[in-house]
């Protein structure tokens, strides 16, 4: 056995070891993935390989390359261990262990009874604590860092992120990432172009949190003392994040704050400092073009998103209320609505657009390869989705309006199968059977040719126990399922924020 070539006992290990969904970011993969399902058998080969490499000296050296391939992360507390460990040279390797990851998943805060409670987050956030540039060939980067829940103030906060963290991931993951998944850092629109203009391999994009590039210019004194403050940036960067709910008074979390963490010593925090003060966006070509991206959820699209070429785009979700102002502009300047408990909108300078021509807005037309949308919107009339966005397939809606019926006027679509109607809370003010009756008008008008399935889900109900009876036994003279749901309970880990 000893006279084997070590390429023999390689592939053997290979094969042993081997997680095909790992590093899969094909379009057919993520479309069927489920975080929980997707996670079991990559950590169920984590004790073939430890068991693999302590054999001999011989299967411990040849292990070491795939022992490290996937980390995942689930307390910070192991953070600092693991750091050091990644930066090691093991014997008889020239390269740190860090090179040969390929995936890195850090979940914190996001299962419980585990939290994370912000632990040396101002210390080496701005590079995951050292661990993107421990890893400089990464192909999937997941950061689900949820914020600290002490108090109703935080809930739903996202983290200060300095800019450090998006030239970091482009400096060092620039030629071989092609999955990135951010959640519960905070982000600006701008900075996502930038970074996507430096991740020319990238398949699946995935960021909640993001904030608008100009978010913070048009408001004043008087709006200000009206119980709402925005995010103030000091050149360009995120400094503090000032917080009123109700009557109680501001809460205010600010980068300079920070306290020695006890998590790591002193020469790895200047480390941190000094990868803060040099952090340098690479060379760009200038456009953002992604030849390969299929799936891309932004919970915030702006204009900005017509920037993009993005000729392979099969997936696309967003949440925010930006996403029909945009379509409903036909000619006239856009009035942004950001949603917050004091209604504040701004318009651009009254400009002269370009008249849309087909099916584009007035900033460009999005895709036509996008076959299956998600979207949260409650404004926004089918008609009109269906207007723009010609040849999805499938689409997901949360927590929708009533505008559900089509005009005469309008052409009939044959591509939509299935729509998915998903409720997250009571929806006593919303009720579903207007939303059915719709589709039923339109069937019955031939407007949704191809439609199969209509799928009513909600959260907070049993499907026993639904607040109003459906109507679903009328959808199948027309050939099409319609079905009622309780919305599947799952862990943080796998809801998550990219779902709308």
């Amino acid at each position: 056995m000893s006279t084997l070539p070590l390429e023999i006992y390689i592939y053997i290990i290979r094969l042993a070891t081997w997680d095909s969904e790992g590093c899969d970011t094909s379009y057919e993969t993520i479309e069927t993935e489920h975080t929980e399902t997707a996670l079991a058998p990559i950590l169920d080969n984590m004790p073939t390989k430890t068991s693999l490499s302590l054999v001999s000296k011989m299967f411990n050296y040849l292990t070491e390359v795939f022992l490290h391939e996937f980390i995942y992360i689930f307390r910070f507390k192991f953070v600092p261990i693991l750091l050091a460990h990644l930066r090691r040279i093991p014997v008889g390797y020239t390269t740190p262990r860090g090179h040969f990851c390929r995936r890195l998943d850090i979940y914190l805060g996001n299962t419980r009874p585990t939290t994370y409670l912000d632990e040396a987050w101002y210390e080496g956030g701005h590079t995951l604590w050292g661990l993107v540039p421990a890893c400089p060939y990464l192909e999937v980067l997941i950061a689900h860092v949820n914020t600290k829940t002490v108090g109703p103030l935080t809930i739903g906060t996202p983290h200060l992120t300095h800019n450090a963290l998006w030239k970091t991931i482009s400096s060092y993951c620039s030629q071989t990432l092609r999955r990135l998944e951010l959640s519960g850092l905070q982000i600006r629109m701008d900075r996502i172009e930038m970074m996507l203009q430096r991740l020319p391999f990238l398949e699946v994009c995935r960021i909640a949190n993001c904030e608008h590039f100009s978010h913070f210019d048009f408001y004043q004194d008087s709006q200000k003392q009206r119980g709402w403050s925005p995010d103030t940036y000091d050149e360009e960067e995120p400094t503090q994040r000032i917080i009123r709910t109700g009557r109680g008074p501001p809460r205010i979390f600010s980068r300079s704050d920070k306290t020695a963490s006890g998590f790591f010593d002193q020469q790895i925090i200047e480390e941190f400092d000094k990868a803060l003060d040099t952090a340098q966006w690479p060379p760009s070509s200038g456009t953002c073009v992604l030849p390969h991206l299929h799936t891309l959820y932004l919970d915030i699209l702006t204009e900005r998103f017509f920037n993009f070429n993005l000729p392979t785009l099969r997936n696309l979700g967003t949440k925010w209320s930006d996403f029909s102002q945009i379509l409903f502009q036909t000619g006239h300047p856009v009035t942004y609505n950001y949603g917050h408990p004091n209604t504040i909108t701004r318009t651009l300078q009254s400009q002269t657009f370009p008249r849309p021509i087909g099916n584009n807005t007035i900033f460009g037309g999005f895709p036509k390869t996008i076959t299956r949308l998600e979207i949260s919107d409650y404004c926004l009339p089918l008609h009109k989705l269906l207007f723009f966005f010609p040849n999805i397939t499938h689409l997901t809606w949360v927590s929708p309006g009533e505008a559900f019926r089509i005009p005469e006027s309008t052409m009939a679509n044959t591509t939509l199968q299935s729509i998915v109607i998903t409720y997250r809370c009571n929806y006593k003010s919303h009720t579903p059977q207007i939303i059915l009756d719709g589709v039923q008008d339109a069937l019955e008008s031939g407007k949704l040719l191809a439609l199969q399935e209509i799928s009513i889900n909600w959260k907070r109900w049993d499907p026993s126990q639904c607040p109003c009876d459906l109507n679903l036994e009328a959808f199948s003279r027309f050939g099409v399922v319609a079905t009622k749901n309780k919305f599947p309970e799952v862990s943080r880990v796998s809801s998550f924020y990219f779902y709308p």
